[in-house]
């Protein structure tokens, strides 16, 4: 296993983040050993997914993985942005929408994408000169109908489905959409890298 530098891993805007991972999907991973971290992340890369979420104690193994662009997720807190920062993320993301982190995730130059459910959170964050968010849990809000809803009142704002998507609903999803699913794969299974390449089959 080889490893990149934190220059070469750091997004510069949300919006790069929402349109730089490889055929629009994030791997969204709950696990928390930076070791299993690594490992998942690698057979991931090998199997074409090159971004991935995992909480911020799985940080220090994932991104070790050379040409796999980290996330840290569940970050809901300025303390949590701190954190991600340092453990070298290219950029964070939260389920919900709270303006301090925002402001944050700004004054730290960390790209943020934080969760929305309704056009007033939407608003808000809009407000707050956000312009890339998760919809958060996509698949609970109404899936791909929901997105699409709320990308035609809000045009100006990128839309990222997170949730438990399963790879063969991601078609239901716009081809441009960057999708954020922690239903690609099991980190237990030992085929991580054959489910990402059905994952991506599926999306294409």
């Amino acid at each position: 296993m080889t490893y990149t530098t934190l220059t070469e891993r750091r997004l510069t805007t949300a919006r790069a983040v929402a349109h730089s991972a490889a055929r629009r999907i994030v791997a969204s991973l709950t696990l928390t050993d930076p070791e299993r971290a690594a490992a998942v992340g690698a057979a991931l890369l090998r199997g074409g997914v090159t971004t991935v979420e995992v909480p911020l104690a799985a940080l220090p193994g994932a991104t070790r993985v050379e040409g796999l662009s980290v996330a840290a997720g569940n970050v809901r807190s300025p303390r949590d942005a701190e954190l991600a920062l340092e453990g070298g993320a290219a950029f964070a993301t939260s389920p919900t929408l709270d303006l301090e982190v925002v402001r944050a995730c700004r004054t730290l130059g960390l790209p943020f994408l934080p969760g929305v459910a309704t056009p007033n959170e939407v608003q808000r964050a809009v407000a707050a000169g956000v312009r890339a968010v998760l919809v958060f849990p996509a698949p609970l809000l109404g899936g791909a109908a929901r997105v699409a809803a709320l990308a035609d009142a809000f045009p100006d704002v990128d839309f990222i489905p997170a949730g438990a998507i399963a790879p063969e609903h991601l078609r239901a999803y716009p081809k441009r959409a960057t999708v954020v699913s922690s239903a690609l794969v099991r980190p237990a299974d030992p085929r991580v890298e054959a489910a990402a390449r059905r994952a991506l089959r599926l999306a294409a």
